[in-house]
């Protein structure tokens, strides 16, 4: 300690500069003011800045270090690692990067913790992931100099001890972003994550006009990138050749458009790809397994989901997280930003040599587990479900599109019911008309098979059902007509004799055929009491009161029928259907001019309304 004191002791002290920065720093002001407060802290003495590759960290932790190195009395040092193969190659980059004088007597390492204990400074040690057998080293001098602070930036954690995290990634792209103050041309407000698209993109081409229809396009592209700074560099650098309409169209289409010559960017940041390859070399072979086959959801997904279809261990997600391949929200879902997720498919296709069994399994994972709850769809865990299938919608019409397109139609059949609801409970009329027509017109029965019968009659409502909310009477007329022309033969009994009253009621409702709407609402009313189908009772019901009034066919009659079908809904305890009678209901009282009435049940509606809300 003697010996490291005095050889100390004779470095001259001199205060270090860090580089300046050749392009600007935009929208990481919160960020910047997290560090200063951290390095302000006499307490924080290891801080390392976390994130994806392309996150923008080594950016960050330049512009910090150039805005604090006059707080600190010999100023700050930046190292940088990237370049390095090993471990022990850290101090003597330190060295260099201090401009030490080295004694080719003593190892370095030890001049460099000699250096530091008389130092109060700052150190900056970007990308160190790959080296984390380093972090003794780090810890040695932190423990020798307690004037040091270091900063560090990696795709991992250090694991040190008393290491404080700062998480950095995307740029906020929304379109109610405020922290520019700018606007383009029009009323909305320019993001972070598009002022530096357009800083980039005018840095390369100053004439670039940036209109309105422009920017609307670098929105997009702006989202599809989730925010990812250097994805955002990539795609900017293709405005001298393409518009952003154009580069976003390719974004769409993949990401190889994310590549660059620009001599600006340092070698490994001129492709998205390479990027990701590097973090991808530090995941254990399991860890790469697992994270190629979560490319197969879509919108996050659960602990339990990603267990039952990829069987990932609590373990391997942990370690996914802690390199940022993966994120978990604060509703505790795991989410991978969307370039990841087509970098993992790729590598999925590469290293998998059954790509298709982790699609079965995530297509009979969400499509089963929409099927378990068609009955609570429309009882008293309602509101719970909907949330809960609501946050994996992405992955639904995922898992249902799949299976539409290789035939699992046993899959199809006992999930129809479930989906049919959920897009009608939840007001995606537009989506389930897509996913029916898609699904149907890719069906056609073998003869003889009653399932697969039954299945595209179910299709056929289902599609006329989303077209008749959507107002298109023409293709509600097509299906409805397709299905009667496929379920109608006497052989075919039970559940397939619904399907076709109700699409029977339909159809005479759609023509204005009052009399066999009446008859066939009577027919299909009859069969669901004797099948026990309530809620299809409910809604049946329903059309059937609705159509009575609004059709002048008898008010009494087409009272009751509301009134029972209101009073089916509550005791399954479906309150969002309810709740959307009883204003119908309450609505046809005050024309009768029963306003008080009427005004008692838009009231009760308005208040279940809140508390499905809440």
């Amino acid at each position: 300690e003697v010996a490291g004191a005095a050889r100390a002791s004779h470095y001259r002290p001199m205060p270090h500069t860090t580089p300046r920065l050749l392009m600007p720093t935009v929208g990481r002001a919160r960020e910047i003011e997290q560090l200063s407060a951290m390095l302000a802290d006499p307490r924080q003495r290891l801080i390392t800045i976390v994130g994806p590759g392309g996150a923008g960290k080594s950016h960050l932790a330049t512009a910090i270090a150039n805005r604090q190195e006059e707080h600190f009395r010999d100023g700050a040092a930046i190292v940088a690692l990237a370049g390095l193969q090993a471990a022990d190659g850290i101090a003597a980059a330190v060295a260099h990067a201090l401009h030490l004088p080295l004694d080719a007597n003593i190892p370095v390492d030890t001049q460099v913790r000699d250096y530091l204990t008389a130092r109060q400074m700052l150190l900056v040690l970007d990308n160190f992931e790959h080296l984390l057998d380093g972090t003794p080293l780090v810890q040695e001098w932190l423990h020798a100099a307690g004037a040091l602070k270091v900063l560090a930036t990696s795709r991992v954690r250090l694991n040190i001890a008393g290491e404080q995290l700062l998480p950095l990634g995307g740029l906020p792209c929304a379109d109610d972003s405020r922290q520019a103050g700018r606007a383009p041309a029009g009323d909305a407000q320019l993001s972070d994550a598009m002022l530096l698209f357009i800083e980039t993109a005018q840095r390369l081409r100053p004439d670039w006009p940036a209109d309105a229809v422009d920017l609307a396009h670098v929105q997009r592209i702006c989202r599809l990138l989730d925010g990812m700074p250097l994805a955002i560099l990539l795609a900017a650098s293709w405005i001298q050749s393409l518009r952003p309409a154009e580069i976003a169209a390719e974004l769409e289409a993949g990401m190889e458009i994310l590549r660059s010559a620009d001599p600006a960017l340092p070698e490994r940041h001129r492709s998205i790809e390479t990027v990701f390859e590097h973090s991808w070399r530090l995941l254990s072979a399991g860890e790469q397994q697992v994270f190629a086959q979560l490319a197969v959801f879509h919108g996050g997904f659960t602990r339990e989901a990603a267990a039952a279809v990829t069987g990932a261990t609590l373990a391997q997600l942990h370690a996914l997280t802690g390199t940022f391949f993966i994120n978990r929200n604060a509703a505790g879902r795991f989410t991978l930003h969307e370039l990841l997720r087509q970098f993992a498919a790729h590598k999925r296709s590469e290293h998998t040599s059954e790509p298709r069994a982790v699609q079965t399994a995530h297509a009979t994972y969400y499509l089963d587990h929409a099927a378990a709850r068609t009955h609570d769809l429309v009882g008293v865990r309602q509101a719970e479900v909907l949330r809960e299938l609501e946050a994996d919608a992405e992955n639904l019409r995922s898992a249902w599109q799949w299976a539409a397109a290789h035939g699992r139609r046993d899959l199809l059949l006992r999930s129809a019911d479930a989906a049919g609801r959920f897009y009608t409970l939840s007001g995606r009329y537009h989506e389930g008309e897509r996913i029916f027509r898609f699904t149907a017109d890719r069906m056609a029965p073998a003869p003889g098979e009653v399932e697969d019968t039954l299945l595209l009659a179910r299709l056929l409502r289902w599609h006329g059902h989303f077209c008749r909310h959507l107002g298109l009477i023409d293709a509600a007329g097509q299906s409805l007509q397709r299905g009667l022309a496929i379920s109608g033969a006497p052989e075919h009994a039970g559940a397939l004799q619904r399907e076709y009253a109700v699409l029977r009621a339909e159809q005479g409702m759609l023509e204005g055929n009052h009399g066999d709407a009446q008859t066939y609402l009577a027919e299909a009313a009859e069969l669901l009491r004797a099948s026990g189908d309530d809620w299809d009772l409910a809604h049946t019901l329903w059309q059937w009161g609705s159509f009575a009034v609004n059709e002048r066919l008898g008010n009494a009659a087409g009272h009751a029928l509301l009134q029972e079908s209101l009073q089916i809904f509550q005791r399954l305890g479906d309150r969002l259907s309810a709740c959307t009678l009883m204003a119908e209901i309450g609505f046809l009282a005050a024309l009768r001019g029963d306003h008080a009435r009427g005004g008692a049940l838009a009231q009760q509606a308005l208040h279940s309304a809140d508390e499905l809300d809440n």
